[in-house]
């Protein structure tokens, strides 16, 4: 995080440190960070409790974050900074009391979020105590991220925002990563056609296409765009799903 925060302070990035902690507790955090306490003075840095950036973990609503961010984003650049650069550690936020439903809505959020980062001037890095969270829980969390640490599932395939509002779908859908697929797939946006961009994708299989197709059922009367899938894709999709309204490939 130091590492992170120290790159957004020489570019001219305002800083923003949340985490379940008090304030000086976020700032004894950040001491080895250079001209910690000048960026305070100034305002390039800010730290913020969890609590008082989300409000009640119970009561957390993702567009009403997402539009706070875009918010926080602007007002960074109306200050002068280029850009507004996050480190959020946001453990408690899925740990809520219904458990791995509450990391799986989480998920819609970080993709949501995810967008914003693809067409406003914000950066974010997201943290998860992996010793709290479940193995599926972090597994559908790390696969809409495009970058991971110390992630022991999902490693190599996603699915990311793109900067023309498509989403890249990348790596292996396969038994492992199905489940974490599907629930990326259902937090995207139902309001409008969606295209997903499938020149990184290697593999899918049978079951993934299946979500695939249901997403475009969901999407009805809207399209599912799949630009560029492979080869076999295009195969199973004329074999069994070739009339499914919505539905087109693209090259």
């Amino acid at each position: 995080m130091i590492r992170f925060f120290r790159e957004g302070a020489a570019a001219g990035q305002q800083l923003l440190y949340v985490a379940d902690k008090a304030e000086t507790e976020l700032a004894d955090d950040l001491d080895p960070l250079p001209s910690r306490d000048a960026m305070l003075g100034t305002g390039q840095l800010k730290l913020l409790p969890l609590a008082k950036l989300y409000g009640p973990v119970d009561d957390f609503t993702a567009d009403e974050q997402i539009a706070m961010f875009k918010e926080l984003t602007a007002a960074a650049v109306r200050a002068g900074f280029g850009c507004l650069r996050v480190a959020a550690e946001a453990t408690s936020l899925v740990l809520s009391v219904d458990g791995e439903r509450a990391a799986h809505r989480f998920v819609g959020y970080e993709v949501g979020i995810d967008r914003v980062m693809a067409s406003e001037p914000m950066l974010s890095m997201c943290g998860y105590d992996r010793r709290l969270v479940s193995a599926r829980a972090a597994s559908a969390l790390c696969f809409v991220h495009p970058l991971r640490h110390g992630a022991r599932g999902g490693q190599g395939c996603g699915v990311f925002a793109d900067e023309d509002g498509s989403w890249s779908v990348t790596g292996e859908i396969d038994l492992v990563s199905r489940d974490s697929f599907e629930t990326a797939l259902s937090a995207l946006p139902g309001d409008r056609d969606i295209t997903l961009r499938l020149e990184g994708l290697t593999f899918i299989d049978v079951a993934g296409v299946r979500a695939l197709a249901e997403l475009s059922s969901r999407l009805a009367p809207r399209r599912l765009i799949l630009h560029d899938p492979p080869t076999p894709l295009r195969r199973i999709l004329r074999l069994w799903w070739q009339d499914l309204p919505g539905l087109e490939v693209a090259d």
